[in-house]
C-alpha cells in the first residue's frame, strides 16, 4: 500500500497548508455538493485531493476508502469533515 498521500498531506499539515474551521469546511462541502444529495462522489473528492494537496487519483482514492465509514462509496458531510481534519487540523 502506498501511503504517499498521507505523507504529503502530513508535511503540508505541518507547513500550515490548508485549514478551515469547522463552519468554513461544511461551507466547502456544500460548494462542492453540486447536485445538493447529501454526499460527495468519489470524482468529486478526488479532484479536491488532487488541487489541494496534489495527489494522484491512486492516493486520492486510498484516502477517500479511508473515510468512507459506512461503505457507500460516497462520502457524506461528517465523513468529509473527518478527512478534512485529519489532513489539516481543526
Amino acid at each position: 500500500m502506498n501511503d504517499g498521500g498521507v505523507e504529503q498531506a502530513s508535511r503540508l499539515h505541518c507547513c500550515g497548508g490548508v485549514r478551515g474551521s469547522n463552519d468554513e469546511v461544511a461551507t466547502r462541502f456544500e460548494q462542492l455538493d453540486a447536485d445538493h444529495n447529501g454526499v460527495l462522489s468519489p470524482d468529486e473528492v478526488r479532484a479536491v485531493l488532487q488541487d489541494t494537496l496534489g495527489l494522484d487519483a491512486a492516493n486520492a482514492s486510498h484516502m477517500i476508502e479511508m473515510f468512507d465509514t459506512n461503505r457507500d462509496g460516497n462520502l457524506d458531510k461528517t465523513e468529509f469533515m473527518a478527512l478534512w481534519s485529519s489532513m489539516f487540523g481543526p
